[in-house]
């Protein structure tokens, strides 16, 4: 089993997503995140090499968490830092400039 960490901002974007789906969504969506975040956590403490890696940068892997959220980690010796959940409505750029 592979042991879950999140970086500051991980913890930071995750509130402020859940902030945007309830501006601009339903309760439902924000269940639905809340609950495939969960579903992913255990995925990835079991095996975090199921999801593919990001294109820009090949240490960084990311998951598809909703239409509107991706989740983006990496993975050290028996650990998978979470390091952000990305609104994908933002700037794409502004992605890299974070994880590059």
């Amino acid at each position: 089993m592979y042991k879950i960490v999140h970086a500051s901002i991980a913890e930071k974007t995750f509130i402020q997503n859940i902030s945007y789906l309830e501006k601009n969504w339903s309760s439902k969506e924000i269940k639905n995140f809340i609950n495939k975040t969960y579903e992913v956590v255990d995925l990835l403490k079991k095996d975090p090499y199921i999801f593919p890696k990001w294109e820009f940068n090949s240490s960084v892997r990311k998951v598809v968490l909703l239409k509107q959220i991706t989740l983006f980690y990496s993975i050290g010796k028996n650990i998978v830092q979470i390091h952000l959940f990305w609104n994908n409505y933002r700037n794409p750029n502004d992605l890299k400039l974070l994880l590059i």
